[in-house]
């Protein structure tokens, strides 16, 4: 993850954003599982979650405004909106959009089972 969040090379294969993914539900898994004892493991990762969210957000927008030039070329009467529908249907794209989701889940999942929401806040 922190190679991730520091170099976007790691995001251009699908493979290493598989991965990512795969990642990040383990750790879903082990917080819905331990709950409040996962603040170790989440306090490690956190800021590299949060590099890896805003670099995979730029990725996924810049793909998108790109997809949606290439189809403009090709097919003049899609709407904008349809373009932009195409682009987010690649497996680059849904892959970015699944590491994205479970960051949020994560987050999610830790939040609700902490004892102590004053320390969470």
């Amino acid at each position: 993850m922190a190679q991730a969040a520091q170099n976007m090379d790691v995001l251009s294969s699908v493979d290493n954003i598989k991965v990512l993914g795969n990642v990040l539900k383990t750790n879903v898994a082990a917080c819905t599982s331990i709950g409040s004892f996962f603040l170790p493991q989440l306090g490690r990762i956190f800021m590299d979650m949060l590099g890896l969210y805003k670099a995979v957000s730029g990725i996924i927008s810049e793909s998108v405004a790109r997809e949606g030039i290439l189809c403009a070329e090709v097919v003049s009467t899609i709407t904008e909106r349809s373009i932009g529908l195409i682009a987010t249907k690649t497996p680059k794209v849904r892959q970015l959009r699944t590491v994205k989701k479970e960051i949020l889940r994560l987050m999610e999942t830790y939040i609700k089972k902490a004892e102590d929401l004053d320390a969470v806040y």
